[in-house]
Order: C-alpha cells, then structure tokens, then sequence
C-alpha cells in the first residue's frame, strides 16, 4: 500500500483491508478492533517534524490543551506553566517551553489536543470519520518515551481511533466497561480517582503492540492502557462523540419557552395537587413535542450541523459560496443489473442509475464528500448545464446529501 493523499483520503482506505461495513456491522460500539498496516501507511498524514511545527506556534497552547503526564497522572498545570494570556488576550496558564521539556527528560507523555484542524492530514482523517459516524470528532497527538507510563488505566468517553505515526505502543485491553460513559457529571473517567480505576478495569483480555501504519479502534467505555515500547512514540488519537438524550433536553431548553404553558409560574409549594396537576400538564406538552417529527428534524440538523461544521465552507481568491456535500457511501451497492447499473442505500429503494451518470455515481462513491467545484474539476468535458443536472439527479438518487 502506498502512504495515504490526505486529498483524496476515504475511510475505506483508512481502514483497509476491512471495510467499513464489516466494521460498523461488527466492532463499533462493540469490540475492539487492532488493524496492522504498512510502515507508511500514514506518511503524508503527520510526522514529528509537523508536531514540532505546532508546538513551536506557542500562542496556541494553554494548560487546557497541552497536558503533560507522568506515573498515571496529570502534572498539575502549576508545574510546567505560568499565567499569560491566549492569542484573544483572556488570562490563562501557558506552558513553559523549558519546564516542559525538562519534564520530557524525566520520562514525562505529552497530551496535545484540538488538532483535528492543524493540518490537512489530520482534517482529513477526522472529516472521513465524521462522515460515517455522523459525529464531530476531536485529534490528540501522544509523545510518550521508554516505557514510563504517562496515563493509568481509563476508558474514554468517545469512540477511539488510534494511528501509530512513529515508534511502538503496546495496548492493553481490559474486561471492564464502562455503560453509557459520557462528558457528563459522574460518567467520565475525570469523575473516577486513580484508584477507583484500577478496581474497575478488570483482567487483561488483549494486548496489542502498534507499530507505525497501524490501527487500535477502542470503543467508548472499554478501559485500556498504552505504553511506549520504545524510545520515543508518537500516535494520533481520534475521537468521535455522539450526542445522547442530554443533548437533546439542552436543545429543547432553547424550544419550550416559545410555549406559552411554560413561562407560567409554577403553582405555589404549599398547593402540591395544583404543583402535580401542572407538572403532568408540561409533560404532555413534552411528550408530544418529542414525539413530533419536528423534534427529530430539529435533532438531525443539529447533529448533521456539527458533524459537518469542519467541511471548507470558505475559498478565497474566488467570491461564490462553496457547496459542499456528504456522501453516503457506507452501506451504498451500485452494480450492473441487466443492460444497466443500480444504485442501492441504506432505507431507500434500489434506483435506477442512468448510463451517462455511471462514470459520476462511480467517482462520487469514492469520496466520504466533496464539494461541486470538485466534481466539476473532475468532469471538465460536461457543459454546465448537463453537469448541473446530472448534479441535482444524483442528489434525488440520495447519494450525495447539500450541507
């Protein structure tokens, strides 16, 4: 396998050779799943010289986006920052270059978060995640050294992606699980002391040693520990969080004050029959609101929106807004059937794929998105008005979703 054109990156090429249905039908949410690869596999995606690169941008960094770790815990910002202020100019505690280094020479792991953004590797891997699960994903990058460890046994509350860009790590994947492990008070692993985490994690079940070009996927709640099996070693770790019910009640936060019923005083406290009686009243009035169909399309935009916000929307020297489009290829089959091809997805039926689409529909399916100046790009010989309508066509086939 060559290494991977954060150009045109899919998730299928990420996860090959398995594909992304045996994936989702078997491991998501499931199991864990290690998936070797070749050694530069992830050349073009990130290299310590880029992680250097951003490190040396300093007014990026704060105590909340660098972490330094050491024996299975978090060094107190304290330790290695002092109080400045961010690029916006609000106070915060800003690393020191010379203390975290002297900390490096101890053995120490560095944490660098909120990468999915700082480059076009790593976008590329978390935009082809995100199109699939249909969840924002987040980028860490993870230095640790010479088998000191940086973190203890925990479970994350996204699910994980792990790519071994240099060096080895050897994981090990615990029984324990963590059910409904959420950023929510009491259900991270924040929540959870050192000690609790220890009792929790149970037996180890696998261990697996990564090597660069390799993929660890963990799922949300499984406990796991990773641990630098060599001088210097560097993964990316990509996470995708899925909202939940909660997420849903803070939207309907922003909803039910435009009912009337509930900008009502509530009843006096010393009337508890009128309290109940207009207790249930709002409840109903809940009930149905999220049983509506509106409710849920309210839902979905909310989750398309932020599972989508990163696609380039902004391109300059040109003028005219970008039309970018989600592809639905997961589950997709698009197959000759008598003298002509069908295109099958997921909760729609079988269409017809007329013969001057097929080289379109085939170029699309290769694609997590894209945006219509690229397919353009790609089909120079169709006139505009063909291409337009060979666009709008394969959006009514439900291929391709505007966002």
């Amino acid at each position: 396998m060559t290494a991977l054109d954060p150009e045109t990156l899919s998730l299928r090429q990420l996860l090959d050779p398995v594909t992304p249905e045996a994936f989702f039908a078997e491991h998501y949410g499931r199991s864990a799943l290690f998936i070797p690869g070749e050694r530069d596999k992830f050349a073009n995606l990130f290299s310590w010289t880029e992680l250097n690169t951003l490190l040396d941008m300093t007014s990026l960094w704060t105590a909340a986006s660098l972490e330094v770790a050491m024996d299975g815990r978090n060094v107190p910002a304290r330790d290695y920052c002092y109080p400045g202020q961010t690029r916006e100019g609000l106070q915060a505690m800003r690393p020191d270059p010379a203390r975290v280094q002297a900390l490096i020479a101890e053995g120490a792991s560095l944490n660098v978060d909120y990468l999915d953004t700082m480059g076009p590797g790593l976008r590329a891997v978390a935009e082809a995640i995100e199109m699939a699960t249909g969840a924002p994903v987040t980028c860490n990058a993870f230095c640790s050294w010479d088998e000191r460890p940086g973190y203890g046994p925990h479970f994350d509350t996204l699910q994980v992606f792990a790519l071994q860009i240099e060096g080895e790590k050897t994981w090990s994947l615990f029984d324990g699980f963590v059910q409904g492990a959420a950023e929510l008070p009491g259900f991270s692993a924040r929540d959870r002391s050192p000690e609790e985490h220890d009792r929790a994690k149970g037996g180890v079940v696998e261990q697996v040693t990564l090597r660069p070009g390799d993929i660890l996927y963990v799922p949300q709640g499984q406990y796991h520990q990773a641990l630098a099996s060599q001088e210097g070693s560097l993964h990316l770790s990509f996470g995708a969080r899925h909202f939940t019910g909660a997420d849903l009640v803070n939207l309907l936060l922003k909803e039910v004050p435009k009912h009337p019923a509930f900008r009502e005083a509530l009843p006096h406290f010393d009337e508890p029959a009128r309290h109940q009686a207009h207790l249930a009243r709002l409840a109903g009035l809940l009930r149905e609101f999220v049983a509506s169909p509106q409710a849920s399309t309210m839902m979905r935009d909310f989750q398309r929106e932020r599972a989508c916000e990163r696609l380039p929307r902004i391109r300059v020297p040109g003028r005219k807004p970008v039309r970018h489009y989600r592809v639905r290829t997961l589950g997709a089959g698009f197959e000759p059937v008598g003298g002509g091809w069908r295109l099958s997805l997921p909760g729609r039926d079988p269409a017809a794929v007329p013969a001057d689409l097929v080289p379109l529909v085939s170029w699309v399916l290769e694609c997590d998105h894209l945006s219509a100046d690229t397919l353009r790009e790609a089909f120079p010989d169709i006139d505009d008005r063909t291409f337009a309508e060979a666009l709008r066509h394969v959006e009514t086939l439900g291929l391709i979703h505007p966002l």
